[in-house]
């Protein structure tokens, strides 16, 4: 049996648990109840970028192969076996908003606007984790060899050295986000 699935999803928990904790660290909440929500937030924000397959399937492209094959799991409660699905076959569905540089850029900004604004922890927690957990699936891409797969909106693909420019400069923002806080 494969774990690559699993230990992808377990690499995401332990993220967005990290960011809660950080985060926890950072702001010193004192209430109970928040705190937990803040927790939730955080995990919550380890699928949010999964979302866009469902979507693909049930909205975008109900017609491809990937989406049958996709609904048909579903259909059966098979959800395990969607995940692996999914997981497996995730380069079927090309072109990917979530999943890409191009949300990621967006996403970056509205992290530090979040930051700056937002009395909400419990939301800027969930954008913290998602945010997170994309730099993450950036380096998944990277280190299976699908870079041109996450940057399929730019022009010129960025090389070894790019990425990892690109990467630094992701998590300074991640960074300069949570002293924000």
């Amino acid at each position: 049996m494969d774990k690559k699935p699993s230990l992808s999803l377990q690499t995401q928990l332990i993220i967005s648990a990290v960011v809660a904790i950080v985060f926890l660290a950072a702001v010193v909440e004192r209430s109970a109840i928040n705190t937990v929500f803040i927790i939730l937030a955080s995990l919550l924000g380890t699928f949010v970028l999964d979302i866009e397959y469902p979507l693909y399937a049930y909205l975008f492209e109900p017609e491809k192969g990937f989406s049958k094959n996709f609904k048909n799991y579903i259909k059966d409660k098979d959800y395990k076996g969607a995940l692996k699905y999914v997981f497996y076959n995730r380069g079927d569905v090309v072109d990917k908003s979530l999943n890409s540089a191009l949300f990621q850029i967006i996403f970056a900004v509205l992290t530090i606007l979040v930051a700056y604004t937002s009395t909400s922890r419990i939301v800027t927690a969930l954008v913290f984790s998602v945010f997170a957990n994309s730099i993450f699936k950036m380096w998944e891409h990277y280190f299976n060899g699908q870079t041109d797969e996450w940057f399929w909106a730019l022009k010129n693909k960025p090389d070894k050295k790019g990425v990892i420019v690109y990467s630094a400069a992701l998590i300074l923002v991640l960074v300069v986000s949570f002293l924000i806080v």
